[in-house]
C-alpha cells in the first residue's frame, strides 16, 4: 500500500513547491488549500504536513480533529519563527515533528520520511496483531490457560496441579500453543502473551469452572466415541 503524505497550507504557490518536491524524492503527495478540505476527504494511510497559522481551522484546529477521530497519522507542522512555541506546544500535543519556514528541503524530506517510517511500523503492528488475535481465538479454553500460565513462569508440574491434569498433558497443550500461535520460543510466548495482555486482546485471568466444562466435555466425546467401536 503506497503511503500519501498529506499537504494542507493556505498558499497555493507553497503547496505546488512543497508536492513538487515530495514528488520528486519519491514520496507521494496530495495537497489541499483548506484544512476542511483535507478533513472532508476519506483516510488515507501516510503522514500530515500542515501550516499552523491558517484562516478558519488554523493547523492546531486539524491536529484536535484527527485527535477525536483517533486518526493516527503522523502530523508535521510547517512553521515560521514567531510559531516556534506553538509549535513546540502541538508536540506536547501528539503533533509529530515541525518544520521551520521557508523549509530547508533535505530537512523537510528527512523529516517527511521519518514520520511515514512511523506510519508503516504502526501498520506492520497493527497487521500483526489481527494475526495474533485470530491465532489466539482458535486456541481451546485449556491452551489459553496454558500459554497465560506459562508466561506467568510456572512449571509443568505446577500448571498441572493448578489444572488438574498430569504435566504430560501440559506438554500437549503447551505444544498445541506453540504450533497454533507460530511460536518459535518460549520467549515468544511470553513476548506475544505481553503484547496481547497489554493491548486488551487476552484475558489473563483463568476461569477453572470454564476449564471443567472443557474437560468434561473431552470425556463425553471420549465415551461417545467408545460407544461407537461397540
Amino acid at each position: 500500500m503506497t503511503l500519501i503524505c498529506s499537504v494542507v497550507d493556505d498558499d497555493e504557490a507553497v503547496l505546488d513547491a512543497i508536492g513538487l518536491l515530495l514528488r520528486t524524492n519519491g514520496i507521494a503527495a496530495v495537497t489541499y488549500i483548506r484544512a476542511q478540505l483535507f478533513l472532508d476527504e476519506p483516510t488515507v494511510s501516510g503522514c500530515v504536513l500542515s501550516d499552523i497559522r491558517m484562516p478558519a481551522l488554523t493547523g492546531l484546529d486539524l491536529l484536535g480533529a484527527l485527535k477525536a477521530r483517533l486518526d493516527p497519522r503522523p502530523v508535521v507542522f510547517m512553521t515560521g519563527h514567531a510559531d516556534v512555541s506553538t509549535a513546540v506546544w502541538a508536540l506536547r500535543n501528539g503533533a509529530f515533528d515541525f518544520v521551520e519556514k521557508p523549509c530547508e528541503p533535505d530537512r523537510l524530506i528527512e523529516t517527511i520520511r521519518a514520520a511515514l517510517e512511523k506510519c508503516q511500523r504502526r501498520q506492520d503492528e497493527i497487521a500483526e496483531l489481527t494475526t495474533l488475535s485470530d491465532r489466539l481465538a482458535a486456541l481451546t479454553v485449556r491452551q489459553k490457560a496454558v500459554m497465560v500460565l506459562t508466561a506467568e513462569g510456572l512449571s509443568s508440574k505446577e500448571m498441572a496441579q493448578r489444572l488438574s491434569i498430569s504435566p504430560r498433558t501440559v506438554e500437549t497443550y503447551r505444544a498445541g500453543v506453540m504450533h497454533k500461535m507460530g511460536f518459535r520460543s518460549l520467549a515468544d510466548l511470553v513476548r506475544v502473551h505481553d503484547q496481547l495482555k497489554a493491548t486488551g486482546k487476552l484475558d489473563s485471568k483463568i476461569d477453572y469452572r470454564h476449564l471443567e466444562s472443557e474437560h468434561e466435555q473431552i470425556e463425553q466425546d471420549t465415551d461417545h466415541g467408545a460407544t461407537g467401536r461397540r
